[in-house]
């Protein structure tokens, strides 16, 4: 590992991807193996949905389904372009509870990922209730940048289809 830029292997790993699909689930990949968790997902956002294109997880998590943006955590990182984190979901008062109580999910971390605008959301889910440390935090946010950064080579964001809309 570069030990002036911890984060290259990322951009290599980014820039070897051949389609946006190979591109997501690495995103995913990376993002589990350098904080640990126990499961990460890709959100996009299409609209007033966020729609979880990839998954990489031991734990069910939300894979090709949508939920509005409102009643999950990714739609409140989305919408206000920052981090949040719950450390314990099922007391957490933003509007996640509805989506993450079927699961076995507890402590959730979201991190936008911003292209000149909110495009989607990076989340990494624990199946205990505990604060990330701010080393874990500072790890997700740089996959989320980079991973914004390595769509331009799919033309961006767009292009996924699908009606599996959740409430």
């Amino acid at each position: 590992m570069d030990r002036a830029n911890p984060f290259r292997h990322l951009e290599t790993r980014f820039e070897r991807c051949d389609s946006r699909e190979e591109l997501h689930a690495e995103v995913c990949r990376s993002a589990r193996e350098l904080t640990g968790a126990a499961g990460t997902c890709l959100v996009v956002r299409e609209g007033d949905l966020c729609h979880h294109v990839s998954v990489d997880s031991d734990i069910p998590l939300w894979l090709g389904q949508r939920f509005p943006m409102d009643k999950c955590l990714s739609g409140w990182a989305i919408r206000h372009q920052m981090t949040a984190v719950a450390p314990d979901i099922h007391k957490d008062t933003r509007p996640a509870k509805v989506v993450h109580l079927p699961t076995p999910v507890h402590s959730v971390m979201m991190c936008p990922i911003i292209d000149r605008e909110p495009v989607g959301a990076i989340g990494a889910c624990w199946p205990n209730s505990g604060v990330p440390s701010a080393q874990c935090i500072a790890v997700l946010e740089k996959v989320a940048s980079l991973a914004g950064s390595a769509l331009h080579r799919f033309g961006g964001w767009s292009g996924h289809t699908g009606s599996n809309i959740t409430n």
